[in-house]
């Protein structure tokens, strides 16, 4: 299977940066510096699958990167664990089900293939998914975000410096083990890679989810006319925002 190339965290340890120079660092310095980077990151690595830091680290893969043979099996797996995992279990009819399905999944998988990820474990089964749009607010994500009662012009405007957005969901057997946590981080950096200065997520004002994003690094927002008091909002900048202060890219009228 395709596998996107996965930086390491410890990658950009003793990388210059800046443009600035310390002239004082003798290339032996330099050597012996480089060569115990390497072996701090191996001994992390080793350590990550043994399973020293309580969770397994899985191959997160983009819809985008999986190969055409593969997308239906993946896409499949997703779709069970988002029924399994969803609150509402009953349907009025095949219709309303598909509707459904296409709202909170379908519309992601079709329209941001790149913001669609999959947590694949060994065996290469999915064990958990991300269903994300890195600009909610462009022309081109208007299919997603025009079925989803919340994205009103006020809330466009209210969440202008957060553009991005996701969905996640991981089988029910998997949860607790920190792969929430890995394909969210995930999807973090790949929206800081396409630019977007921050991320939101929206929620039930009381689910358990709420302290899940909170240890994912998002804020409560404040509730204001722009949001019925039955959902909660979260969000967080990305590093492109912390480190450069980009302006958002959302343009703030749901792309219309």
């Amino acid at each position: 299977m395709a596998r996107e190339a996965d930086q390491h965290p410890l990658a950009d340890v003793g990388r210059v940066r800046g443009g600035t120079q310390d002239h004082s660092v003798t290339p032996l310095t330099l050597s012996l510096f480089l060569w115990e980077r390497e072996r701090c990151c191996y001994r992390l690595t080793m350590m990550e699958r043994r399973g020293h830091f309580g969770f397994a680290v899985l191959e997160c893969v983009t819809l985008r990167l999986c190969p055409p043979a593969e997308r239906a099996r993946l896409l499949a797996q997703a779709t069970d664990i988002f029924f399994e995992t969803a609150n509402t279990k009953s349907f009025g009819s095949a219709e309303a089900k598909h509707a459904f399905f296409m709202r909170w999944l379908g519309h992601y998988a079709s329209i941001e293939p790149e913001g669609f990820l999959f947590a694949l474990t060994p065996g290469g089964g999915v064990c958990g998914y991300v269903a994300g749009c890195i600009d909610s607010f462009s022309v081109g994500s208007k299919a997603i975000i025009a079925d989803i009662p919340y994205f009103t012009p006020a809330f466009c405007t209210a969440l202008a410096a957060y553009p991005s957005h996701f969905h996640i969901n991981v089988m029910p057997g998997s949860q607790g083990k920190g792969i929430g946590r890995q394909l969210t981080a995930r999807f973090v950096r790949i929206c800081a890679e396409a630019g977007s200065p921050g991320i939101h997520v929206v929620t039930g004002a009381s689910s358990p989810a709420v302290k899940f994003y909170e240890a994912c690094n998002f804020k409560r927002l404040s509730p204001g006319t722009w949001i019925g008091g039955e959902h909660a909002v979260l969000a967080r900048v990305t590093s492109v925002a912390s480190r450069y202060c980009l302006p958002p890219r959302g343009i703030g009228n749901c792309g219309t």
